[in-house]
């Protein structure tokens, strides 16, 4: 939620009615935002296994790695499909969650036996092709442009109750398994 911004909301909003120089602004404006921020949230994990702060969380060296891996292409993989939706191009979507979907089950039967990091592999492998796939098809659409953030504003502008919205709905996640985990484990 953090790394993305909610900003494939913004993408809904603002992609179709933009001339084809704007929405290739917004797509890779809004692309290099997030990998900038998710790049940042990589090395706070990082920062947090190497302080020993991380170490009850993180598992090891190697999940910590596949993690910082993890959170750019897991953040981009969020973000992009809101193309497609934008553009009505549906159908494209729609495999690609089915692609998403099946490619991950087959690849935990295979790796499960190697725990936690057999199965952020899986992941990781699957959506890193998958947002390969994305790309080309977004390039293939568009062509490949330097981000310029022109119009911005507006978009933050639009973005930020979303976003705001989008923490405290989490919140309330969160905090609704820890008031049940917090009942379940007290004793009469």
């Amino acid at each position: 939620i953090v790394a993305t911004l909610s900003l494939n909301t913004a993408i809904y909003r603002f992609y179709p009615g933009a001339s084809d120089a704007r929405k290739r602004d917004i797509i890779w404006s809004v692309a290099a935002l997030v990998f900038g921020i998710s790049l940042v949230l990589s090395l706070a994990v990082l920062a947090l296994y190497l302080a020993g702060i991380g170490t009850s969380f993180l598992a090891g060296p190697t999940v910590t790695l596949l993690i910082m891996v993890t959170i750019p292409v897991y953040c981009l993989f969020t973000v992009l499909p809101a193309y497609f939706v934008a553009m009505k191009k549906l159908q494209v979507y729609a495999l690609l969650l089915v692609l998403q979907a099946y490619l991950e089950l087959f690849l935990y039967a295979f790796l499960v036996p190697h725990g936690v990091a057999g199965l952020i592999s899986a992941m990781l492998i699957v959506r890193a092709a998958l947002l390969a796939v994305m790309t080309a098809l977004i390039v293939r659409d568009l062509g490949l442009a330097l981000p310029r953030f022109a119009g911005f504003r507006e978009i933050f502008r639009y973005n930020t109750p979303l976003f705001s919205t989008k923490i405290t709905s989490w919140l309330v996640e969160s905090s609704d398994r820890y008031v049940i985990d917090f009942f379940l484990t007290q004793r009469a």
